[in-house]
């Protein structure tokens, strides 16, 4: 029996490093692409002088251009997204904003930053979704507003070329992107660290980073591949990347794509979630936050029990709310972004007002620039996200005022040791 457990064990190890020098492989290569592409990019800017450009930019012969911007539910961003198209250094351009049946205040945002008004328009020859209205500046800028209910990016697109003036046309898509990542779930796994002093805090600045530079530089690898693909149906958008991949190779890159992916999540992104979420649980019910039963650990130094219950819970939650998969996603992200926010707050209250530090730009202007930005996006989170996510810290402060109740109260922190 040992030595089956102890092959199972090489097997796995084996397997680990193999999809470990896979990865590092084709990311290595991505990376390549991209620094040959940087160069290529500079190497033809150098050979174009400024008044070669200039001399383009001023040749009558310059065509007028059309921008076509599908915009819905963006009120958030799209006053800059439409100002950055403006602002082009192109003579003869016009932009066409499409508000695809936006259930937020995108058209709000955009009359009352741009002045707009209603305007008469001559509709084209596409078939689209019913078109509410058209708007156009009173101030000096070539900028049409186009008001539709909500048929799709390609609906929006087709909508904006009943309406453009200019003999060419390119298509622009505002997106907002909010992706924090659980590089924090580093953490909690502080206390079973080794070493020199905080690794835990350097393990997590080091994973920021290489998932940040993962996440930029396979969105950018998705730009390329998209080629003339302007619109993803909703049962196409979680696969879209591979559709992408299939669409410019083959089908057997594409699944092996996809088995890649889900050997990741199922795997390594499952494991670390578990691992952090059970010591997450162990250390408040180790606080008297939680049952005391989730601060049982094995003989090998593992908290079974929390383990266990994370697991159940993720079962419950794949078994009967597969359907409910975004709100379930928008509560966790209000909670995480609530949680960043108070962990802002907790460095001030820490640094500045108990340990009087005087590191005013980290302890002071660096978290207060983090809780604004994050208040920022947790204000303009979904309604749903907010509603649920406020039910659930009201239960929470009842239980936190129980415990008060019961002498539990706020564990206290261990006090660094002072350096010799």
């Amino acid at each position: 029996m040992t030595n089956l457990l102890s092959s199972v064990r090489t097997l796995y190890d084996g397997f680990e490093w193999a999809i470990i020098f896979y990865v590092s492989g084709i990311n290595a290569v991505y990376f390549l692409l991209m620094v040959l592409g940087f160069f290529a990019l500079r190497s033809y800017r150098a050979r174009q002088t400024p008044e070669t450009r200039d001399a383009l930019l001023n040749s009558p012969l310059l065509p007028e251009v059309s921008i076509i911007m599908p915009a819905h539910n963006e009120a958030v961003t799209i006053s800059q997204s439409v100002r950055s198209m403006l602002n082009l250094n192109y003579p003869k351009f016009e932009v066409v904003v499409v508000n695809d049946g936006s259930k937020d205040d995108t058209l709000g945002v955009l009359i009352k930053e741009f002045h707009l008004c209603k305007s008469t328009f001559r509709a084209g020859t596409a078939i689209t979704r019913p078109v509410r209205a058209v708007y156009r500046s009173r101030d000096p800028i070539r900028l049409t507003v186009v008001d539709k209910e909500n048929g799709g990016k390609a609906d929006a697109l087709n909508a904006g070329l009943n309406v453009v003036r200019a003999p060419l046309i390119a298509a622009a898509l505002s997106i907002a992107v909010l992706s924090f990542l659980g590089f924090d779930g580093i953490s909690t796994l502080a206390e079973e660290s080794t070493g020199r002093k905080n690794p835990a805090g350097r393990a997590m600045i080091i994973a920021l980073f290489v998932v940040a530079f993962l996440f930029v530089t396979q969105t950018w690898l998705a730009s390329l591949l998209a080629g003339g693909r302007e619109a993803f149906g909703d049962d196409e958008v979680g696969n879209a990347f591979f559709t992408l991949v299939q669409a410019a190779s083959t089908t057997g890159w594409m699944n092996a794509f996809f088995a890649v992916n889900v050997m990741a999540v199922g795997f390594a992104n499952a494991m670390a979630a578990q691992a952090a979420t059970s010591r997450l649980l162990y250390s408040m019910s180790r606080d008297g936050q939680l049952p005391g039963f989730l601060s049982k650990i094995s003989s090998r130094k593992v908290p079974m029990a929390a383990i266990l219950v994370v697991s159940a819970l993720s079962l419950v939650l794949v078994l009967f709310f597969v359907g409910q998969i975004a709100l379930i996603s928008s509560l966790v992200n209000f909670g995480a972004l609530f949680g960043f926010c108070l962990l802002h707050v907790s460095v001030v209250w820490y640094y500045v007002v108990r340990k009087k530090s005087k590191n005013y730009l980290l302890h002071l202007v660096v978290p207060t620039l983090g809780f604004l930005i994050i208040g920022y996006v947790l204000f303009n989170a979904d309604a749903l996200a907010k509603i649920g996510g406020l039910v659930w810290l009201a239960v929470g402060a009842v239980v936190f005022a129980i415990n008060v109740f019961r002498g539990r109260g706020v564990p206290e922190l261990a006090e660094e040791p002072a350096n010799d």
